[in-house]
């Protein structure tokens, strides 16, 4: 597991309020414990594994974005009922809002749950795919693949659910991913 510096980013004008896209893997765990924090994870603390994904007692972002298991996306859907129950197109930004790009954190109220204690964390789902800590090693340190929840502005309903990642190369930014500091 290599990680190499870049002194590069973008934050276009206007940003201030975007999710920092852009990022590698690395760049994003660096900031985290910059911050006294680190990217989501284990709720035990350290990276995830596959077991975890969809266990809200092991998985801090799973946790947070299904209100404990029991919503496809952070404002609802019932995943006893189908595995897309509840999709509300406009809810969130994904790729149903054909603007193709992020929107301010926060500037759909809907992209939240509604449930105690889960209410007031933005954009689990669409907007930006969010960096976790969970890599998988390859044959070289640059074929090393880390995990990514949520969705982003270009993803549709299947990947903006909770139990959803995709994965990018650990020292490629993307502008797709962004990232999301856990405690």
């Amino acid at each position: 597991s290599a990680c190499s510096a870049h002194e590069d980013y973008y934050a276009g004008a206007g940003s201030a309020n975007h999710p920092q896209t852009c990022v590698d893997w690395c760049d994003a765990t660096e900031y985290c414990q910059h911050v006294g924090m680190r990217l989501c994870g284990a709720k035990a603390g350290g990276p995830l594994n596959e077991s975890m994904l969809t266990d809200p007692t092991a998985d801090q972002y799973f946790d947070a974005c299904s209100s404990f298991g029991a919503h496809n996306y952070p404002y609802g859907g019932d995943p006893t009922v189908s595995s897309v129950d509840g999709f509300l197109p406009d809810a969130c930004n994904g790729n149903e809002h054909v603007l193709y790009e992020t929107l301010p954190v926060a500037f759909l109220p809907t992209c939240q749950s509604s449930v105690d204690g889960y209410e007031g964390v933005f954009d689990l789902s669409g907007n930006a795919s969010e960096w976790v800590d969970m890599c998988t090693e390859g044959a070289l340190p640059q074929d090393d693949v880390c995990h990514a929840r949520g969705g982003s502005f270009a993803d549709n309903y299947g990947k903006q659910r909770c139990v959803d990642y995709s994965t990018g190369k650990r020292n490629e930014p993307s502008v797709y991913f962004g990232f999301r500091c856990c405690e």
